[in-house]
């Protein structure tokens, strides 16, 4: 009894603690976006690796010539229904770089950094193509390489910027 009540304690301080790392970012972006007049972009996204079937979510700071750079968090909480008991979550920073830029479409590199699990260091890339479907929204899809093996994504993009 006393080792359940305490996992969940442990739970709901890392979910509290990664609220609070993701308010204090959106303080900072927001400050940004209006001392610069840049955007702020968030986008949704799930990821097929070695690891499973993944959800995730990533807040960035991009400016107008689409360089970009923000949080994400992404895990296989409530998404999957593989067997697999392990979470695998990964939070950091990512710093996304475009390539070529034409009409309403992108395709940028990006670099991500941070711990998987709270205990070990990660770096992963992915390549990214964007399609613009509004001012405001786009689609996106995304390959890389996590763990040795390579990983595909879809994105739903919503980008505010003044």
């Amino acid at each position: 009894m006393k080792i359940d009540v305490r996992h969940r304690i442990n739970r709901i301080n890392r979910i509290l603690g990664i609220a609070h790392c993701t308010l204090i970012i959106c303080i900072l972006l927001l400050g940004l976006y209006e001392a610069r007049s840049q955007g702020i972009v968030a986008e949704s996204f799930a990821q097929k690796s070695i690891l499973g079937t993944q959800q995730g979510y990533a807040i960035k700071y991009q400016n107008r010539k689409s360089f970009a750079v923000g949080f994400f968090h992404q895990s296989s909480d409530n998404f999957s229904f593989e067997k697999n008991t392990n979470r695998y979550q990964f939070n950091g920073i990512e710093l996304e770089i475009p390539f070529l830029t034409w009409k309403r479409f992108q395709i940028s590199g990006s670099i991500k950094g941070g711990f998987i699990n709270d205990k070990f260091l990660a770096m992963t890339n992915e390549i990214n193509a964007k399609m613009k479907l509004s001012k405001n929204f786009a689609i996106g899809v995304a390959s890389g390489y996590r763990s040795g093996y390579a990983t595909a994504a879809i994105k739903v993009i919503f980008a505010k910027s003044k």
